[in-house]
Order: structure tokens, then sequence, then C-alpha cells
């Protein structure tokens, strides 16, 4: 009988203390970020961290796997076009649930993409060549285009084509199709669940702290990831580098080059590096309404002549460059990079009497509070500010929030600011939203097409050009109009670097985006 006792509390025990043989400590893999998000709602979230979290809460037809520039197939199983690229047709697999328990089917792809088209949220702009989807059975998917388009297999890998749990999402007040941006009502419920069937679950976010993710049980196929993964609000950089040395975090992703220098050495911790298409970049609003003097395209090209490029670089680090137009180094037809030494003061000052303004003028300078890659905008905007002094350009520096700068950005309500770009997808065509009549050129920086009609004419043609010899012409082109007659400055093209704990494999799979779901924690 003692013996019997003394048996069940060591079960007991081992039970408790994680010792049993069918038992598995829960890893938890937490991510210090800055984060850049107030929805997970695919409809409407755009930024680099939340699409971040949507690529692994939600499937798509087709998705980016590690190095592979060439989306393979997820939700699909296999993908066949027509003769003149117009139409394409989808099957499904079969073996694909919701998290509600619901089968996925053609009818929730069909509801999905009709849905982030018709809210002309954000990422509507991706789903702005899709004519129609139809569903002829409950397997199949055929999406008819407006117009021929070289990208649009990279554009359903995106965020903005995940497909959602129709059933789910309508219940909680979604609406898809014509009129659903003014009937949907789902937004806010879309933070707090996940109506996708990735391989991670939205458990919870906290806005300012927290979002956490779950592992997937129901999942089709096994996920090496975390059980669970926090992504922790801490833009900071300073408390990032404390929190990885004490082990209250993972991975620290705001380490810029003197926290890389502090760290090395150090027990437990490695900083790794690698390349990025992130972009940082100046924008001069056209409309002089909003801009003033910052609207005339020779003050525009002398900001550019003004800017001390080798000493930004000296900001952002090692394996930063600057990019001399709005595609980055690492795709089809980009130019090289800038010359660090290409500032030209005297330049700039003539092209500033030329406009008018040989005494300067003064403009309102928004730079929001954010570190991207560990680089301090404030910093970089301060930097800037003193650049432009010497050729008589005041430019105030007005902070805000990140949020709050961004819904300005997107209004196109701001004169001057510094922003950020990480691209959708991996295709030149997504840049070439920075062009006149496109989303960030037209609606940011109110950049008509009518305004550069020769630029805009050659964006249009470049687009729907599918051999990439010809495209990557096309592309340079467009470049070198772009770099004398665009309202954009192009700052820096940034490295990476980032802190792990030393049980932490390499996080980046390429450098295109972060694969949470391939991140091992040992």
């Amino acid at each position: 009988m003692f013996l019997k006792k003394l048996t069940i509390i060591a079960v007991i025990l081992c039970s408790f203390f994680g010792l049993s043989n069918n038992t598995r400590a829960e890893t938890r893999l937490i991510l210090g970020i800055s984060p850049d998000y107030n929805t997970f709602d695919p409809g409407h979230a755009y930024e680099i961290w939340a699409t971040t979290v949507l690529n692994v809460t939600y499937d798509n037809l087709v998705k980016f796997e590690g190095l592979n520039d060439v989306p393979q197939l997820d939700a699909a199983k296999s993908r066949s076009a027509s003769s003149d690229g117009l139409t394409w047709t989808f099957k499904l697999r079969d073996d694909i649930y919701f998290v509600s328990g619901n089968k996925l089917t053609s009818s929730d792809v069909k509801w999905s993409f009709d849905r982030v088209k018709h809210l002309k949220g954000n990422p509507a702009f991706l789903a702005a060549n899709v004519e129609a989807v139809s569903a002829p059975d409950k397997q199949t998917v055929v999406i008819k285009l407006v117009n021929t388009d070289s990208s649009f297999i990279s554009k359903l890998a995106t965020p903005a084509f995940a497909i959602l749990d129709s059933k789910t999402v309508k219940a909680m007040g979604g609406a898809s199709g014509k009129g659903a941006d003014k009937k949907d009502t789902v937004k806010a419920g879309l933070n707090q669940l996940s109506a996708g069937s990735g391989p991670y679950i939205l458990k919870s976010f906290v806005p300012d702290s927290e979002v956490i993710l779950v592992k997937n049980k129901n999942y089709r196929k096994k996920v090496p990831g975390a059980d669970r993964i926090h992504l922790r609000s801490m833009p900071d950089g300073n408390s990032q580098l404390l929190a990885i040395q004490k082990g209250d975090i993972d991975i620290a992703f705001n380490i810029n080059s003197e926290h890389a220098k502090q760290l090395k050495g150090k027990k437990g911790v490695k900083v790794l590096s690698s390349k990025t298409k992130l972009i940082n970049f100046l924008l001069m609003n056209m409309d002089p309404k909003i801009g003033g003097p910052i609207s005339n395209p020779d003050v525009q090209d002398a900001v550019r002549y003004a800017l001390d490029y080798r000493g930004l670089q000296t900001i952002a680090g090692s394996g930063a460059i600057t990019p001399q137009s709005f595609i980055q180094q690492g795709f089809m037809g980009a130019l090289p990079p800038r010359d660090p030494d290409f500032q030209d003061l005297t330049k700039a000052k003539k092209l500033m009497a030329k406009a008018g303004y040989a005494e300067g003028f003064t403009v309102d300078f928004d730079v929001a509070t954010y570190a991207m890659q560990g680089v301090s905008w404030t910093i970089l905007g301060e930097k800037i500010a003193s650049d432009l002094a010497k050729i008589g350009i005041k430019a105030k520096i007005r902070t805000s929030e990140i949020m709050v700068g961004l819904a300005e950005y997107r209004a196109g309500k701001q004169a001057f600011a510094i922003w950020g770009w990480g691209p959708d997808y991996p295709d030149p065509n997504n840049q070439l939203a920075f062009g006149p009549g496109e989303k960030v050129g037209g609606d940011r920086v109110n950049w008509k097409a009518n305004m550069h009609p020769e630029l805009a004419s050659l964006i249009k043609k470049t687009k729907s050009e599918t051999d990439d010899s010809k495209r990557a012409e096309l592309l340079k082109k467009i470049q070198k109009i772009d770099t004398e007659d665009g309202p954009y400055a192009f700052l820096l093209q940034l490295g990476r670097q980032y802190a792990v704990r030393s049980n932490i494999d390499d996080a980046y799979t390429n450098y295109y985006q972060l694969e949470l779901d391939q991140i091992i924690k040992r």
C-alpha cells in the first residue's frame, strides 16, 4: 500500500514538472518589436508587422516560402492561366479547415476577394485589377482580370488575398461585394479572433502592449515554430537591449549599430545581420495648398542635392545604402545605389533661387516616433533638418505616434515627412505605387497622372509587360525620370541587425519577409 502511494505521488510529480515521457514543455517565443499596426483585419491591414502576423494566421491560394521569390501553392493544389493571361483557374485542396471547424471552399475565396476589393481599405489597390471571381464548384476558383498583370500571382500571396471563414465573419458583421465599405463592421472583431486556417491562431491583441499567437493544433502539416509567439511592444531600442540580455525576450528587432557593439561577446546572446528591401524616404506633397513651397519641383530637386547621404548611412549603420529611386537593390531593373557623396549645396542653392526661394522658407516636417530596423526616424529627421537649414529650408519637426502619422499620410495631408516602405510582394510592379496617379504617388503626395502623363503611361505599360527583359528596360526608364521629377527623396535601403538568444536559430529565411512559423527555439 505504501509503495502504491509512492508510485501515485511520483506520477503526479512527473506530470506537474513536465517529466512525463508523454508530455513536452510548451515553447514560447518572445519578440521585442516596434509595432506599426492597429488592426489584423486582412481587408484593412497594410503595415509590415501586421502583415507578418496575417501571413501565419491565414492561408492564401499561394504563398512565398523561404528563399523562393516565386509563390508556391498553398490553399490551392493547382493553377492554370488562359493564353491571354486574363483568366486564372485554381483547384483547392480538400483538407483545409478554419479555426471554427468550417471547411474552406471556393465560396470563401470568392467572398474574401470580393470583400477586400470593395472595402476600399489600404490593401484594396492590390485587387483593383480583379474584374470578377467565380466559384463554379466547391473546389474551383476562377479569377478574371481587367488587364494582363505580370505580378498577379505575387499579389495573390499578400495578406490582402487572405482567405477568410466567410460564415464566421458574416456572423460577426462582415460584408462583401459592392457597398462593403459602408456595411462591414467586423474590423474590431478580427483584432481578437482568427477567422483563418493558418499555422497560428490570434489569441489576443492588447494595443501598445502585446500580440499573442498560439499554434493551430489542427493545421494540416507540422510547423517547426514555437507553440506560442508573443510580439511585445518595445519601441525603444535601449529597452530591447536590456531585455535581450536579461532573457526577457528571445529576439530584439530594434538593435542599431551601437547596441550591436554593446552586445558583442555577451554570454547567451548573438547579433545577426541580413539584407532587407526596406527603404526610408522623404515625401514632398504636390498640392500647393498643403505643401506650399515644397510642392515646387525645383525645390524638391534642391532637397535631394542638400542631403548628406553619407551621414545618413552612418546613422543607419552596417549594410545601409542609398537607393536612387523607389526600386530597391534586389529587384528587377533597379538602378545602382546613389553615390553617398551626391550632396551638392551649391547646386541646391541655385535650384532654390530658380524656384524663387533664395531666402528660404519654413515647412512643417512630420516625423513619427518610430524606429525601423533600429534606426530612429526622429534622429534621421534631426539630421535632415540640419542639412536643409544650409540651403534656407527651416524644417519644423512635428512628432507623432506612428498610427496617428499614418492616418494623415494616407489621407495625403502631410506637406513634408519621413516614411518607410516595405514591399508587399517581391516584384517591382509593387513599387510602381510611387508613380503619379498610383496608390502612394496619387493618394499620399497628391501627384496626379495628368501631372506627368509620360511617366503614367510608362507605368501602365510596365504593369502589363510579361517579358522580363523588356520590363527591366521600362523600369530603368521610369526610375531615371523619377529621380529628377518625382516628389520624393530616397534616403536609405536598410541593412538589418537584430539580436537573438543563443538558443534561437536565424530568424530570417529570406530578406523579403519574416516567417514567424519558421523560427525555431531550441
